[in-house]
């Protein structure tokens, strides 16, 4: 049986910079080309940015929260369908993101 390709992300210094601003580098679409020439089954948020949403005051559904974080990376990442059927948003990562990771997966993480 073949292994999960799962990319784990955080948002910030990875999607944006430190004002909040699109990464200039990944604009063009080239990071999300190669995204999909590496056809990863899931992309797992990672980012703190996953808790917040995830725990707000009026609880969201997973469709909504899932919104949220697509338009934190969507100046980044075009083709939302895809990004949206293959994000997976974990809680409780700010101090223990890689509790996440399954090392049965073929996983790459990317973080700043």
């Amino acid at each position: 049986m073949p292994k999960r390709k799962v990319l784990y992300f955080d948002i910030d210094g990875v999607f944006v910079d430190d004002l909040f601003e699109d990464k200039i580098a990944l604009l063009n679409g080239a990071f999300e080309d190669r995204l999909k020439k590496l056809a990863f089954d899931n992309y797992v948020c990672l980012s703190t940015w996953s808790t917040i949403v995830k725990n707000q005051l009026n609880p969201l559904s997973e469709a909504a929260q899932k919104e949220k974080i697509y338009k934190m990376v969507s100046g980044v990442i075009k083709d939302k369908e895809a990004f949206l059927q293959k994000l997976i948003l974990k809680d409780q990562t700010e101090d223990l993101r890689c509790k996440h990771i399954l090392m049965e997966d073929d996983w790459y993480y990317m973080d700043n």
